[in-house]
């Protein structure tokens, strides 16, 4: 199966001394064995509220998502032979948050986000063959959610960064 991705992503940017706006637009054209061209919105703001030590952004934008044997494998090494493979689509992401630093050597990130995702792909054991009634509990199939209905993904990410310095070396 031939599935290829061409990307192009031009964006303008507003820098200030507390803020940072990027608008912009992500192009893709999907080529092989079907062909599609997508554009998707591209804009993120960050605005400092307190500089060095917090910030807020939040941001919306779309975007393909290549699928491969080799992604999906990396994933779930027990795959079936012959699984389809497919693009997910990203019609809708957005998310926003707060970001910052607490001295030199803490940092911090919390984002909630919302998705809107044509084709997310998800393992399902295999219906190939006739053991177990007609399924392999050893093989799974890529299965593609949101065809019709988009998958709808609603999370929170928290991240904790710590710089450690050995100064003794």
């Amino acid at each position: 199966m031939k599935n290829n991705l061409f990307l192009i992503n031009p964006y303008i940017r507003f820098k200030g001394d507390n803020y940072n706006v990027t608008l912009g637009a992500n192009l893709t054209s999907e080529f092989g064995d079907e062909s599609r061209f997508n554009v998707f919105p591209s804009v993120e703001a960050d605005f400092s509220l307190a500089p060095e030590y917090i910030s807020l952004f939040a941001g919306v934008n779309g975007n393909v998502r290549q699928g491969s044997f080799r992604n999906f494998a990396k994933e779930n090494p027990y795959l079936a032979p012959n699984v389809r493979i497919a693009n997910s689509i990203e019609k809708l992401n957005v998310y926003g948050g707060l970001k910052g630093n607490a001295g030199a050597t803490f940092g911090y990130k919390v984002k909630v986000f919302y998705k809107q995702i044509e084709g997310l792909p998800l393992f399902k054991n295999s219906a190939f063959g006739d053991n177990q009634g007609g399924y392999i509990p050893w093989a799974f199939d890529v299965v593609y959610d949101g065809q019709i209905n988009k998958a709808k993904h609603m999370g929170l990410e928290g991240r904790l960064m710590y710089a450690y310095h050995n100064w003794l070396t």
